[in-house]
């Protein structure tokens, strides 16, 4: 690599540091039947578009650059970061729209009389120490292409090989993986919402609420519970998330507070 000053060698620390967390999370690949790998899609590509820019900008000649697929892709991908930031109803119209993709896709699947019974699942979840952390719905909405469609998984396994490339290209095989917690348990299940389902409140806003704790549970339980060694990687995710949060967080109190004078 060309020399770079004070400023470029600490970016490049932190591509470094982002290519190592994610380099761990491939051992997963093969041990979980789960989605965390997926619920890190907006984290890796935030990763991946500003790794492939950033080598442009300073001038390597060797790192992997995107096509125009994998541009758009990752282009997208890392917008839904900002996903939170949304208007509430907002949020919770996105939501729907997939959880009624994913229900009319399981319910055309199954059988008759399982479907009039309401005997199939239409949501996947994970868990981690017995915290829900994950499910498809959220997943889905982070992608540009709906799981659901046949060529979904091909597809999404095309696009990744490009952060692997990069994450190689800074350094990744060159270091151990993150330590993590042997201690630590998955779990994962599908359930229908809203027949049967693990939360109280069985409607829209339940739902909304559900995939916003996922949300900050994957980083609380997995990313931070998980990988023992302290990185620059979780901190950032983590303000990430709080600084697009925050805000609808106080629309949603505003909401429930509203309500409550309504009622």
């Amino acid at each position: 690599m060309k020399q770079l000053n004070p400023v470029q060698s600490l970016a490049l620390h932190q591509i470094q540091t982002d290519a190592r967390f994610f380099y761990s999370l491939t051992p997963l690949l093969g041990r979980l039947k789960s989605n965390f790998m997926m619920m890190s899609q907006p984290y890796m590509s935030l990763f991946a578009v500003g790794a492939e820019q950033w080598a442009k900008k300073v001038g390597f000649k060797d790192s992997p650059n995107f096509s125009k697929d994998e541009e758009k892709h990752y282009s997208y991908v890392r917008n839904t970061v900002k996903m939170f930031q949304m208007e509430y109803e907002q949020l919770c119209c996105v939501l729907v729209e997939h959880l009624r993709m994913c229900d009319k896709h399981f319910g055309s699947i199954c059988k008759p009389f399982a479907r009039a019974l309401k005997l199939y699942d239409n949501v996947g979840v994970d868990k981690c120490v017995r915290e829900y952390c994950g499910n498809t719905i959220l997943i889905s909405s982070y992608m540009p292409k709906s799981f659901v469609d046949k060529d979904s998984g091909e597809c999404y396994k095309e696009m990744g090989s490009i952060a692997g490339k990069l994450a190689a290209f800074y350094g990744c095989t060159r270091t151990e993986p993150l330590e993590v917690n042997e201690r630590v348990t998955f779990q994962y299940a599908d359930h229908l919402f809203f027949a049967r389902c693990p939360i109280r409140v069985k409607n829209i806003d339940g739902f909304c609420l559900f995939s916003i704790l996922c949300s900050v549970n994957y980083l609380l339980f997995f990313v931070d519970g998980y990988f023992l060694e302290e990185s620059p990687s979780k901190l950032r995710f983590g303000y990430i998330q709080y600084y697009y949060l925050s805000d609808t967080t106080l629309l949603i109190n505003g909401r429930q507070t509203r309500k409550k004078v309504v009622k």
